[in-house]
């Protein structure tokens, strides 16, 4: 937290659109790159520093009284844990582990965390929803009271439905302790309360021993109340077309972690064909063991040994673990895992996209054990800007292994990984997905496509293509530009770095446009 904007930009870099977001009445925490170090501690390893302006007075009163830049913020809570609203719970919590417990005399009603958000593309990205954007409802083109979604058990937040507007929770986190899982019953109650909620159906997801379906189960069964369960991944699909309002059927590319598919697997890197209430599963990521479930989640190692045991364990020259990964992890602790996969003990199979890019993180050396959630992604995009440092091995990408040289600095295979050119499209009936591993000219999230008209073409159907910058839609065989992001130069950043001439649409937009409807403000509230 920062005294005001000109310290700030002391030590980050800010454009016109992160500012605004500092300054407004939301507050919100807002990612920036970062000028200088304040400590080695706050980010390790990362090029992005959360910054925030002060919001409530007593902040203020800090700053004047101490003349300091910058104070270390983090929310008054051991990991895992709910914000502690009480003193007593404070000092339980705290006691010991910080320096100063400041307590004050206004009594906390509610836990809400700081929202997060980066500015893509121009436009502000929230990471986490939460103070200064809750309760503020999403406006609908469909009615959707009496519907209560629980959602997942990681990061959770659940929603009400109130005619054509959805009422969404601050961040609730995950559920698996007993604290946190009390928050987000208190939180559910409260919400019902607050808006008068008259319940009619309940919606959960798929996945069985998500407490969050556990709960929607248990009120389900005491109302004598519908119960809809929902595959994870086309809630991701849902939930995009919503913010777009996208109506009809669409190609849905869902990049996630986990989730659990219909097949009993666990799906994280899914190709969709489909609408707000249906689905059709075209292709996925290979389906590859995970050691250990969720343990794989926690240790990126595990997926290094799980992609290369799959893919090389009938090789006759063996399994070809770099030297460097051996040393660190230790031949008894990878000889465990593949009698693991050998035997099929407690290795279900996954299509996760958050797992390769572990694995990727843990190969490249960059993060074997995670202390947080999705620590391995943001490390290796971090390391995709800044990081030049060499390195040796082979990883595993969509399109196979990518052969990496001695002399290949990271940097290089970060953006060959994450943004190299990539080629879509339709042979045999199957989605396809290639990369040559090429870093060619970056475009943030989309550096080079080439999209097969043969989809639409056989469907019949307009794809959406969204990127960071830009807005397109496949058209009767014609890639067209439908909206760019504000303060993107149309020929230098798009058009010349495409590879292809999309034809540009007459009512060519911002992409700011579509994110809010201020002519309903006053009604909602």
């Amino acid at each position: 937290m920062f005294r005001d904007l000109e310290h700030l930009q002391v030590y980050t870099v800010t454009e016109p659109m992160e500012e605004r977001c500092l300054v407004s009445w939301r507050r919100p925490i807002v990612l920036l790159r970062q000028r200088s170090r304040l400590a080695s501690g706050i980010n390790p390893g990362m090029h992005t520093l959360g910054c925030m302006l002060s919001y409530m007075p007593i902040h203020y009163d800090w700053f004047a009284r101490t003349g300091i830049p910058a104070l270390v913020m983090t929310s008054g809570n051991l990991s895992d844990l709910p914000i502690a609203i009480t003193p007593e719970d404070a000092e339980a919590q705290l006691a010991g582990k910080v320096a100063i417990l400041l307590h004050h005399n206004r009594p906390i009603h509610n836990r809400v965390d700081d929202s997060v958000l980066q500015v893509c593309g121009g436009q502000p990205c929230l990471i986490r929803r939460s103070r200064g954007y809750v309760p503020e409802p999403f406006f609908t083109d469909t009615n959707v009271e009496g519907i209560m979604a629980f959602g997942a058990e990681k990061v959770n937040t659940f929603a009400l439905g109130k005619g054509e507007t959805i009422l969404q929770s601050q961040y609730i986190g995950d559920l698996k302790n007993w604290e946190t899982f009390r928050f987000y019953t208190e939180s559910m109650e409260r919400f019902r309360h607050l808006f008068r909620f008259n319940l009619q159906r309940l919606v959960c997801d798929l996945h069985p021993d998500y407490l969050s379906s556990q709960e929607a189960e248990r009120i389900s069964k005491s109302l004598s109340l519908p119960l809809l369960k929902v595959q994870h991944h086309h809630a991701h699909a849902a939930a995009c077309m919503l913010e777009h309002g996208l109506n009809e059927p669409v190609l849905a590319i869902v990049m996630d972690g986990t989730g659990l598919g219909d097949d009993g697997k666990v799906w994280g890197g899914e190709f969709f064909f489909c609408d707000r209430a249906k689905y059709r599963r075209l292709s996925h990521f290979e389906y590859v063991p995970l050691p250990g479930g969720d343990k794989a989640a926690e240790e990126p190692w595990r997926m290094v040994v799980a992609y290369l045991w799959h893919y090389f364990k009938d090789e006759p020259s063996g399994i070809p673990y770099p030297a460097d990964f051996v040393e660190r992890i230790g031949t008894e602790r990878i000889a465990m895992l593949e009698r693991m996969m050998e035997k099929g003990v407690n290795t279900p199979y996954t299509s996760s996209a958050g797992r390769l890019f572990d694995a990727v993180a843990s190969l490249l050396g960059i993060c074997d054990g995670l202390d947080m959630t999705v620590l391995g992604c943001a490390e290796v995009d971090a390391t995709g800007n800044v990081n030049v440092s060499k390195f040796s091995g082979r990883c595993v990408g969509p399109g196979g292994f990518v052969n990496i040289s001695q002399n290949t600095p990271k940097i290089c295979f970060a953006f060959a990984f994450n943004s190299g050119k990539c080629d879509i499209g339709i042979e045999d009936g199957k989605l396809v997905i290639r990369r040559d591993g090429r870093p060619g000219k970056f475009i943030p999230k989309c550096d080079h496509i080439t999209f097969s008209s043969q989809f639409a073409q056989d469907t019949h159907q307009e794809v959406l293509f969204i990127t960071e910058r830009a807005v397109f839609r496949l058209v009767d065989r014609k890639m067209i530009l439908t909206e760019i992001a504000p303060g993107v130069d149309l020929q230098k950043d798009i058009l010349d770095q495409m590879g292809f001439a999309p034809e540009i649409s007459p009512e060519l937009r911002c992409m700011d446009e579509r994110l809010f409807q201020p002519e309903k403000m006053e009604l909602a509230f």
